[in-house]
């Protein structure tokens, strides 16, 4: 009998701003927009996402939103990966952290850190599977002028007249901040001529989408009288290039430069001690022997930076963007190379009055057509106010086994006329030599009403006739705090493609394979090669009382086996894999900062049955120290009889040193124990 016991050390030193991520960025973009009083900060990801609950503290000044990652992703190795907020809004500065499953993090984990205490209003799933959206109240910003007088402080009226002097003399920002004020506060005689200047105001500043939204909710609170008609008038004019006018004459957008990013340092160093126990009987002599072997070693040493780099120029009818993302690796062992990583670098073009937007450079797909980075373009055209067509097409970032695939994609998207209902529809071919690689179409749905959101996406594969992906995820909001949101998911991984025929032996081309071969029987051999991984779940989360929340959740998973081809012998299915999850969450425990959860999961299988327990808390200690205790206990029994158990409590400690700056430390300590029977 063999018992192997294993001990992992692992300190993670340093960091200035934010922490990285490892191998690559998970987060793509984060953005601000606000109208009526509220403030929407969307954060979008690389990859599909699923939004399952949330928790904010007792301080109002953080936010933990848990997630899972529901499509294809190249971000698995992702550990953590961190954006600062974008300027010119109107809430306090935050910061946006994701965290992947490891160490003391048991699930993926989205943490908004805010710089004073917010109001928060919803959290949810976005307009798209690829988006997390969080609506707070906006920020009362004082005007930069003169104190107001305690009068026009607590008197709407007064406040209106000094938006109106603000307005005449073109200065909008200071505008805005005095119309916000009125709008929040409880209804008023103020309030009806505030909601249709702070549209004008948008006009003014060249928010044409702000105002758009300002505008509809007017109408959608004031239907009837004088200045109905005249908001209905504004609105049917946005998509001219009138649309800047105000009253008093034309007031072009003044031009503007922002510039906003992040760069970090961290240091991992990882180091290792196993030790094998085999307990060695001889028939023989029935004497029994006990051979110690122990192995220590260091398994990571490494220097991780992130950058990221934006700037954003605003001007008349044009708002565009420049991005720079880069990871880099500096390994001092010699085993492992250096490794540095472009995620992204492209220019975001964007010509309001006509509704025309191009992306050029490094990028991540934002439609079902296209999955993953890509170098190459994407432009869009909004041919009426609720429906765009658009066209991709690029090279994916990374080769494809050794092969350099390009493609192009079509799309149509837009709002139907069921309120909530929006719909896509897209087509794709990619080529590889020549050769087609990929030629599909699908469509996207996209229902968001109230409480109720719902994405589904269907790709199938019209070269091979067959279903590429399908997939349907939802979620509904109770009144009263509680979420319950499902996912079904089916879909070929990777994508279903004829170069997936190269698994077998990825030296060769497809031109060298069709020398040989059939593109019929290419076509077989990628089907054969590529899996079919499906996942169900169901899960609710409800809050019990004031400081604790209860969440369940059923998932059954499986993945089915693939043929041998070449040098590589068929694979076996993993058959149904059962997981039921329990998971309390508490808040202002231990100090209205505190936060924990506790997560009990059990997973069964036809190879293994599993267990985990896990406890991971967060307690801020001023506005400088934030620490992060966990543990994490696992335990499996195999089929094969042999069993693993494993214990993993992690130590995180952030320390704010200035207002720009960070540093980072975590420390884990993790054992293993596993037995398996020799064979002699």
């Amino acid at each position: 009998m063999s018992f192997r016991h294993a001990m992992l050390c692992l300190l993670l030193g340093w960091g200035l701003i934010a922490a990285p991520g490892i191998r690559a960025q998970s987060l793509d973009d984060i953005e601000v927009a606000g109208a009526g009083g509220e403030s929407r900060i969307t954060v979008r990801f690389a990859t599909q996402v699923r939004y399952q609950r949330h928790v904010v503290d007792n301080s109002s000044q953080s936010v933990q939103i848990f997630l899972q990652v529901t499509g294809a992703s190249e971000d698995d190795g992702v550990f953590e990966d961190t954006r600062n907020s974008p300027p010119g809004h109107d809430l306090p500065g935050f910061e946006v952290r994701y965290l992947a499953p490891q160490g003391g993090v048991p699930a993926r984990r989205l943490d908004v850190n805010f710089e004073s205490p917010v109001e928060l209003i919803r959290v949810g799933q976005a307009e798209d599977n690829r988006s997390i959206v969080l609506i707070l109240k906006s920020e009362t910003v004082p005007p930069e002028t003169v104190p107001p007088s305690v009068a026009v402080a607590n008197e709407p009226a007064a406040i209106l007249a000094q938006a109106k002097s603000e307005m005449a003399a073109q200065r909008y920002d200071a505008a805005v901040a005095s119309l916000n004020r009125i709008l929040n506060l409880p209804p008023n005689d103020a309030s009806q001529e505030a909601q249709e200047l702070i549209g004008q105001v948008r006009e003014a500043l060249g928010g044409i989408d702000r105002a758009r939204a300002e505008y509809q909710l007017y109408l959608k609170l004031y239907p009837e009288g004088p200045g109905a008609e005249r908001v209905r008038a504004r609105l049917a004019g946005l998509n001219l290039p009138e649309a800047q006018a105000v009253a008093g004459g034309r007031a072009p957008r003044p031009s503007q430069t922002l510039t906003w990013g992040s760069l970090s340092a961290f240091y991992y160093g990882g180091n290792s001690r196993i030790r094998t126990d085999n307990i060695i009987i001889t028939p023989a002599t029935n004497a029994t022997t006990i051979d110690t072997q122990t192995l220590s070693q260091t398994d990571q040493s490494a220097l991780v930076t992130n950058l990221d780099a934006n700037v954003r120029l605003r001007g008349g009818d044009w708002d565009n963007r420049f991005v720079l993302r880069n990871i880099g690796t500096l390994s001092f062992l010699d085993q492992q190379a250096n490794e540095n990583r472009l995620t992204a670098l492209y220019g975001d073009f964007r010509y309001q009055p006509q509704r025309i937007g191009a992306r050029l450079g490094r990028q991540s797909s934002t439609s079902g057509s296209v999955l993953g980075r890509f170098d190459g373009a994407s432009a869009s055209w909004g041919v009426t106010e609720k429906w765009r067509i658009g066209a991709i097409a690029g090279v994916p970032a990374q080769d494809g086994l050794g092969n350099r695939p390009s493609f192009a994609a079509l799309t149509v998207d837009g709002d139907t006329p069921i309120e909530g209902l929006g719909l896509g529809f897209f087509a794709v071919r990619q080529a590889v030599d020549g050769i087609t690689d990929r030629l599909a179409v699908g469509t996207e749905l996209r229902y968001f009403k109230d409480l109720t959101s719902v994405f589904g996406l269907v790709d199938y594969d019209i070269q091979f006739d067959q279903l590429n992906v399908a997939s349907v995820q939802g979620s509904y909001q109770f009144g009263s705090g509680g979420v319950f949101n499902f996912l079904y998911d089916y879909r070929r991984t990777p994508t279903l493609q004829v170069s997936n025929a190269l698994l077998a032996d990825p030296t060769r081309t497809l031109a060298d394979l069709l020398d040989s071969q059939s593109s019929t029987e290419l076509q077989l051999q990628a089907l054969g090669l590529t899996p079919v991984s499906k996942v169900a779940l169901a899960g609710i989360t409800y809050p019990v009382s004031d400081r604790w929340q209860l969440g369940a959740e059923f998932r059954l998973s499986s993945l089915t086996g693939t043929d041998g081809a070449g040098d590589i012998p068929p694979q076996p299915g993993t058959g149904n894999v059962y997981t039921t999850t329990l998971q309390a969450i508490g808040t202002g425990i231990f100090g209205d900062s505190g936060v924990i959860t506790m997560t009990a999961s059990q997973l069964s299988a036809d190879a293994y049955d599993g267990r985990l327990f896990a406890l991971n808390s967060r307690f801020r200690f001023g506005s400088r120290w934030t620490l992060e205790p966990a543990i994490r206990w696992y335990q499996q029994d195999n089929a094969s009889g042999s069993s693993l158990t494993r214990l993993a409590p992690t130590l995180r400690a952030l320390f704010q040193w200035r207002e720009h700056f960070s540093l980072e430390g975590e420390i884990a300590y993790e054992r293993s124990r596993s037995d398996a029977a020799l064979v002699s």
